[in-house]
């Protein structure tokens, strides 16, 4: 039996488990919530989904705390079920200002979200057939797909919204896709008021992805993200600034009809040499630097880093003297300057996390799926 067909007898029995207990039939109610458990472990060890998994692991925790109860002397009179996820739960609201200018590099990229919604949003009476509002950034880990989403947020003067796609999958039985549902009718609300919304889902392959086994959860998902993204371009709904620009480290790995929603595929690759150069510069600001730091050379010997890795491997060097400062003068006094040294000590633990190989992988998918 497969594990659609699983689910919807488990849903069956943990719904009939339940109007059980609320009777008061405390035997009956314990043999149901028994085999609802064991449904949802099978099922849990079907699905590949990391989200979906918590989710089941959820379920599971639950039930078994509620048969427990039932077994004592004295069962507590609880409702298995869990009240409504907060919205602010399931869009947290992301403050702090990112400007194009804190966005070091990316200039391809920074161009193509431009064009795709900075200047609609500056001049609609340009853009009155439509303006896109899917936008897709890919490419490795730590590259800056949130930090330039955040940027486009601040420049349309947006509310930034990060979705996170565990807790839409947090609630089986029909609530994921009603979670998915009131973020996006409440956006539409806030965007009728007057004000831009940015909604960015980051790791997306998680709610989108292809795979071959799916569950009845993950379908209803999909299909009700694929709804609301094709709802954004209705008639009713075009004139609001309202956009989703959704994230992910392994493209490949989505849904194709969900490739074809998203108006700019926008690929967000490692940082060149010129564009290292300026993160270690940057990061560096606030810590003493000898004269014998030769910041271009670094630059050119940390190829294969992301922005994340440069940026980590200047707080290593700054955290290396902090601890310098408080183990030889117990904290007393300054840190001394960094020099080249204690840079080549950082790259030594440090190393690349993006490899040739993944790049190019990056690059054919964008070949064949980009849209810039």
């Amino acid at each position: 039996m497969g594990a659609n067909e699983l689910e919807a007898i488990a849903v069956q029995k943990a719904q009939l488990a339940v109007r059980l207990d609320q009777e008061g039939k405390r035997e009956e109610a314990l043999k149901k919530y028994e085999e609802v458990i064991v449904l949802f472990t099978k099922i849990y060890e079907m699905v590949g989904n990391d989200s979906i998994k918590k989710a089941y692991l959820e379920l599971i925790s639950r039930y078994k705390s509620r048969a427990e109860e039932l077994k004592s002397e004295t069962p507590i009179r609880v409702s298995i079920h869990r009240e409504e996820v907060p919205i602010s739960s399931l869009m947290t609201k992301r403050t702090g200002a990112v400007k194009w200018d804190d966005v070091i590099g990316l200039d391809d990229a920074k161009r193509a979200v431009k064009n795709a919604v900075v200047w609609p949003f500056r001049r609609p009476d340009l853009y009155k057939t439509r303006w896109n509002k899917n936008i897709l950034l890919f490419g490795p880990p730590g590259c800056g797909k949130t930090h330039l989403a955040a940027a486009v947020a601040y420049e349309i003067e947006a509310d930034f919204y990060e979705i996170s796609p565990s807790t839409l999958m947090s609630h089986l039985l029909g609530e994921s896709e009603k979670n998915l549902a009131r973020v996006f009718r409440v956006s539409r609300e806030i965007a009728r008021k007057g004000r831009s919304v940015v909604l960015f889902i980051d790791e997306i392959e998680s709610i989108i992805g292809s795979r071959e086994l799916e569950i009845g959860g993950e379908v209803r998902v999909k299909n009700q993200l694929l709804t609301e993204m094709g709802g954004l371009t209705e008639k009713e709904n075009q004139s609001l600034f309202l956009y989703i620009v959704g994230a992910t480290n392994k493209p490949w790995s989505l849904d194709a009809p969900f490739i074809r929603r998203f108006d700019k595929r926008v690929f967000i690759g490692p940082p060149d040499p010129e564009s290292r150069l300026l993160i270690l510069k940057l990061h560096s600001r606030e810590m003493p630097v000898s004269a014998d730091i030769d910041f271009q050379e670094i630059a050119s010997l940390t190829e294969g880093y992301s922005g994340d890795d440069v940026a980590k491997m200047v707080t290593d060097v700054h955290d290396r003297l902090r601890d310098e400062l408080f183990e030889q003068r117990g904290g007393a006094g300054e840190i001394r300057e960094a020099k080249m040294a204690d840079f080549l000590w950082a790259m030594s633990r440090r190393r690349p996390s993006v490899n040739q190989d993944l790049v190019q992988r990056y690059q054919r998918w964008f070949e064949e799926h980009g849209s810039i």
